[in-house]
């Protein structure tokens, strides 16, 4: 309705003539005439154009333009002349418009302190409205809200109240917090219950461990006040304190209330509160709804506390669980509060005659034609399962026909049911059924749709993780699991299934097969996902020569004609092939090399190192192999028979590290002038204890040879490295025949003994390194 100020011609009227229909309803025609004069005395011209020119536009860009406009406006006025009521409102306007009116804000502060009710309680507005709890100007405002709690005026103090609630922060509170407290013995009931919820604010923005535990002892002495209203805002608080952060001795001792909350309930159930708390004929359903939360919480793993609960839950299921018949208001409360009841009932103690009560109400909630009260049906019946799956069976038919209904949430929500209700013996119908849905949800697209089938995979991996009857039915369907969800797979998921085949052989042989056979079927088609998973288990547990070649090739095909895979799934393919090529010396490596070179030119920084680390590994794979020979045992051994074949050629004996070392310490014993410390301390630290030791042990042995007489001989003697004969010096290297093969390469390799390097044919027998 658009408010035009009043032209005087209705004043100058003709009164009508009496008993004609304009003068039916006289005295409400005379109260608006009035009203209108009022406000036309009250407010400008200008005012009633600002409001009805913002109910006329069309854009939100007129809105704003005609707020900047009235903004500007206003602040030259404001520079000219004091603030009145009228310019304070239209700021507000501007303000909400979107227009930058902040060099109004210490006038709407300045309004507070004014003497004149209406223009205190304007300001008031203006500031919670203006101002944040951070704001400079709040050191202003926190003085004269203190003085306002002071006031005997109702309506200043409620004011003010207010302004806290809104306002306040946790370095106001030690300057308001005791006269907050004091307005909780006042007369007047509106402003004990807002110095309630005053208080309750002060509990969520304080950190003070003190103020908040004196702050519940507040909440606790006003549960028991005559009004019910302020009860109610009690209720507030201490399930604020109760629900959120409190816990062990904290939580120990608000058990206490459990008597005076239960008794709170029983009495709202019997309809003791005043007629104005029913909400469509049911007695204050959400301070039920509050004490039920807190019973819940309070009941928890409690048995004394819960069977005080019991008759009071009972109670309050019967009053509420009736059929649902039609979709009406006071259906729906009484099918929250039967919700509420049952989520309490399930957290408790439990108790078989409430499970059972409950497991009745809830057969209700499904058979409703309702589709929010059958899904509120079927989250009670997941809470009763979590408790007793027995109470399960006889709903299964209803919970069948919840899979087939049409609506996507309620069966989302069923399956949520389903996995709750999974035993070994039903695990394979329920992966069926959800594995059904997640086929249905294929032609879904975006972002939500994304995450839906993510979360179903991953309810479908954990159900078969749990309930698997066989080890066999575990690989086969994880597998129609990966290939399923497609591009949707979980990382997560990946690395579960690769984790479960490295924990168990049985789980990655029969993984080997599953995942062999797919690629070679239907490489092509396969997803990024379940090429990843196959790869890593292939890599990881393929053995044999023949299958570790079969699966190299097959994977090189698979990543080179797939084009849903990239070149991270190209890296993932080179370190597989290095494991399979460590693990099968007699393995073909012509694809892998040319895998391997090829990756090496990729503009993917891992993919080119993964395959240089590949390359590598064939390179030495090659040098160290030989014809005829067998797989190779450790690389100590293999340099053990290259240094034995070294010896037969001439080459020196190899020597180890710690030996060398003992021998040059004996040496300089021996020679005399040095101790056995001193020439510890300048031999090279050894590498452990057991070197020290060893080294320690031969100087002694030296130094009492040395007693001995035993010398170093003279030319033509044989030469005594600590009582070990030197090896003879090799021969000279001798030319090869006319008939040996000219075309065999040469390979030079230093095997690290004696720091000399030996030219081997490729023809010699020459033990493998790996």
């Amino acid at each position: 309705m658009n408010m035009r100020p009043n032209n005087g011609h209705s004043a100058s009227a003709t009164p009508p003539p009496r008993g004609s229909s304009s003068s039916r309803g006289g005295s409400s025609s005379a109260a608006q005439q009035l009203q209108t004069t009022a406000l036309a005395q009250t407010h400008s011209a200008h005012f009633y154009t600002l409001v009805r020119r913002i109910g006329e536009c069309k854009s939100r860009t007129e809105e704003i333009t005609i707020a900047t406009k009235e903004a500007a406006y206003l602040k030259g006025v404001l520079a000219k002349n004091e603030a009145t009521p009228e310019v304070l409102i239209r700021l507000l306007y501007a303000e909400m418009l979107g227009a930058d009116a902040s060099f109004a804000y210490i006038h709407a502060v300045k309004a507070t302190h004014s003497s004149h009710l209406q223009t205190k309680r304007l300001g008031h507005l203006l500031v919670q409205l203006f101002l944040t709890s951070k704001d400079p100007l709040m050191l202003l405002l926190i003085n004269t809200c203190h003085q306002d709690l002071k006031s005997a005026d109702v309506l200043v103090v409620c004011a003010a109240l207010h302004t806290l609630a809104r306002l306040t922060s946790e370095d106001t509170i030690p300057a308001v917090l005791p006269t907050v407290v004091e307005l909780l013995n006042h007369k007047s009931q509106l402003v004990r219950k807002k110095a309630v919820m005053v208080l309750s604010k002060f509990q969520k923005v304080t950190s003070d461990a003190t103020t908040k535990q004196m702050l519940q002892q507040k909440f606790c002495l006003m549960l028991c006040d005559k009004d019910p209203s302020v009860m109610g805002a009690s209720l507030n608080g201490l399930h604020d304190a109760l629900c959120t952060h409190m816990e062990g001795e904290d939580l120990i001792r608000m058990k206490n209330l459990v008597p005076s909350l239960v008794s709170i309930l029983k009495q709202i159930t019997q309809r003791r509160l005043p007629r104005s708390y029913e909400y469509h004929r049911t007695p204050a359903p959400f301070i039920q709804i509050k004490l039920l939360k807190m019973l819940a919480k309070l009941g928890q793993n409690d048995q004394a506390s819960s069977e005080h609960m019991y008759q009071v839950l009972s109670e309050v299921l019967k009053a509420n669980g009736r059929q649902p018949s039609a979709q009406s208001h006071t259906s729906t409360i009484q099918s929250a509060l039967v919700f509420e009841t049952i989520r309490t009932i399930a957290t408790i103690y439990p108790s078989t005659e409430l499970l059972t009560l409950a497991a009745q109400s809830t057969s209700a909630l499904l058979r409703s034609k309702h589709r929010n009260l059958k899904y509120v049906g079927i989250d009670s019946l997941m809470h009763i399962t979590r408790v007793n799956p027995s109470y399960a069976q006889e709903h299964q038919m209803a919970v069948v026909d919840c899979l087939e209904d049409s609506d996507d949430t309620i069966r989302r929500k069923t399956f949520d049911l389903l996995a709750a209700m999974t035993t070994q013996q039903n695990v394979e119908v329920v992966v069926e059924k959800m594995s059904a849905y997640l086929t249905d949800l294929n032609h879904l697209s975006g972002m939500d749709a994304k995450l839906i089938r993510s979360r179903i995979l991953t309810e479908i991996a954990n159900l078969a993780e749990r309930h698997a009857p066989s080890v066999g039915w575990y690989v086969e369907k994880m597998r129609e699991l990966l290939e399923l969800g497609g591009d949707d797979v979980p990382v997560q998921l990946c690395d579960r299934v690769i984790a479960a085949c490295a924990s168990d052989d049985g789980v990655a042989n029969a993984a080997c097969q599953a995942y062999g056979s797919a690629l070679r079927e239907r490489g092509c088609d396969v997803h990024a996902p379940f090429f990843r998973v196959a790869a890593a288990v292939l890599g990881e547990h393929i053995s044999g020569a023949d299958a570790a070649a079969s699966t190299a090739r097959c994977m090189i095909s698979t990543v080179e004609e797939n084009v849903r895979l990239d070149d991270a799934e190209r890296a993932l393919v080179a370190s597989a092939m290095g494991k399979l090529v460590s693990k099968n010396d007699s393995m073909a490596v012509t694809e892998v090399s040319e895998f391997a070179a090829a990756g090496m030119r990729s503009r993917s920084t891992e993919l080119a190192q993964r395959c240089g680390e590949l390359k590598e590994l064939l390179h030495t794979k090659v040098a160290t192999a030989s014809p005829g020979a067998g797989s190779g045992a450790n690389v100590a051994a293999a340099l053990a028979g290259a240094s034995a074949y070294a010896a037969t050629r001439g080459g020196s004996t190899y020597v180890p590290v710690e030996e060398r070392r003992r021998r040059k310490l004996a040496e300089a014993v021996a020679a005399g002038g040095v101790s056995v410390q001193e020439a510890s301390a300048s031999a090279p630290p050894p590498q452990s204890y057991l070197e020290r030791q060893a080294v320690l042990q031969a100087a002694k042995e030296a130094r009492a040879s040395a007693s001995a007489g035993l010398r170093k001989s003279g030319a033509g003697a044989r030469q005594q490295w600590g009582g070990v004969e030197a090896p003879p010096p090799p021969p000279p290297p001798v030319a090869p025949s006319a008939s040996s093969t000219p075309s065999t390469p040469t390979l030079d390799v230093d095997i690290g003994y004696g720091g000399e390097n030996i030219n081997w044919n490729k023809g010699d027998k020459m033990p493998r390194i790996l």
